[in-house]
């Protein structure tokens, strides 16, 4: 990898380090490209932007549960589906 990162490798970097830490070399081309690149700034913020909304929808659904009555009707599905029997189940999709 020589010289300046395109916008694409930028791009795909900055995904990366979402998930890993990136090595320096790495990290310092990233910095390079971004410190001239307005549109790969802009990206890396909307990534941000993502994964807090990702990080936010987890926390508040850990608080929901279903009612007893639908968390029957799925374990009952899922028993059927499980025990190959699709067409035993009464519930109707269009």
């Amino acid at each position: 990898m020589m010289g300046m990162l395109s916008c694409r490798e930028a791009g795909y970097y900055l995904s990366l380090e979402r998930d890993q830490t990136l090595a320096w070399p790495l990290k310092t081309k990233l910095s390079l490209h971004l410190a001239v690149c307005k549109n790969c700034r802009r990206y890396r913020v909307q990534l941000q932007w993502i994964d807090d909304a990702v990080d936010t929808m987890a926390e508040s659904s850990r608080s929901l549960t279903l009612p007893e009555e639908a968390r029957s009707r799925i374990a009952a599905r899922l028993r059927t589906l499980h025990q190959g029997n699709p067409e035993d189940d009464s519930t109707s999709y269009p």
